[in-house]
């Protein structure tokens, strides 16, 4: 599992400038203890935290886009009030098939949730020396 800081927002509060941060968790295994990351998170100081299977690659907000490899499918991501951010499992070639599924997500959802539509992309290993 990897740990990587992903930079949010900047806020203005009085006249501090706040700069809060994610923490983003990638190639976990599963039955990872989210709970315990989750408090890892919070005393970092992180406002949000994401635990995810899958290699999240984090870009700095000012470099040149890079081109986007075609998408491997997508994956839908929910976030609780302090639980931090979950993908699915379920991955999807079709992004309308998926934007659906987050739709039925939305509307049977028990606890108030945010959802986001993820793009799930090939990334390249580096070479070994």
């Amino acid at each position: 599992m990897r740990i990587q800081i992903l930079p949010l927002p900047s806020v203005m509060v009085g006249d501090d400038l706040e700069e809060p941060f994610a923490l983003v968790m990638d190639q976990a295994d599963e039955g990872v203890h989210k709970e315990l990351l989750g408090e890892f998170a919070r005393q970092c100081g992180a406002k949000t935290y994401v635990v995810v299977p899958q290699t999240v690659e984090i870009v700095d907000r000012y470099a040149d886009p890079a081109p986007s490899p075609e998408p491997l499918g997508y994956v839908v991501a929910r976030a609780v009030e302090g639980e931090g951010w979950t993908s699915g499992s379920r991955i999807e070639p079709d992004r309308e098939a998926t934007r659906r599924h987050m739709a039925e997500l939305v509307q049977h959802e028990a606890l108030p949730a945010r959802y986001a539509l993820c793009k799930v992309v090939p990334v390249e290993e580096p070479e070994q020396a």
